[in-house]
């Protein structure tokens, strides 16, 4: 999160009461993710952090999340649409994006990857087919996929470890927005 006006960002996200007046005394977006993860406001924070990473970078936060919780047992078709997310991150491309989508659709699919899927579909430049009239997406619901799949993920991960994992995936959307955990750099490697 950097020293940007938090407003901007928040304006992409349905924010609690609590945390709509803490926006009020704190309009500096680091400032106020921090507040927010300081006053245990966990969801809201979750939120903002989603809101104000990049597109990309949010799709990548997702994925690390949604992969800690559902290794070390994926099902196959966990596997191929995680892959086909990481292979988009590395080479976006719209064939791509509308195949996550439609694997998305399958029962065996797990309900926090197929947020990240839609998601991923949800930040490209139109929900209609090629050839039909462009129609583009609300930039509020990619973020409000890619939270809610972390926060189901970490409700996952919280069952399978007995630990809080909110806060975790906090420390680590702070960390991509600091470059850290670059997905360019961790796609080229697997």
């Amino acid at each position: 999160m950097t020293g940007k006006e938090a407003s901007q960002a928040a304006s992409l996200c349905d924010l609690s009461e609590d945390a709509q007046k803490l926006l009020a005394k704190e309009p500096d977006s680091a400032r106020f993710f921090k507040a927010l993860v300081d006053g245990e406001m966990h969801d809201d924070a979750l939120l903002f952090a989603a809101a104000c990473l990049a597109p990309m970078d949010r799709i990548w936060w997702g994925v690390m999340c949604v992969w800690e919780s559902l290794r070390p047992d994926v099902n196959d078709d966990d596997d191929l649409l995680l892959q086909m997310l990481v292979g988009y991150l590395r080479e976006p491309n719209e064939d791509l994006r509308w195949k996550c989508r439609t694997m998305a659709k399958r029962k065996e699919v797990s309900p926090q990857l197929k947020m990240l899927a839609h998601a991923l579909f949800h930040s490209g430049e139109s929900v209609t087919p090629a050839g039909g009239p462009k129609l583009k997406p609300s930039p509020k619901v990619p973020v409000a996929l890619i939270a809610t799949a972390i926060k189901s993920a970490a409700t996952a991960c919280g069952q399978k470890k007995k630990v809080g994992m909110k806060p975790e995936f906090l420390r680590l959307a702070m960390e991509v927005s600091r470059g850290q955990h670059n997905w360019a750099t961790a796609a080229a490697a697997t």
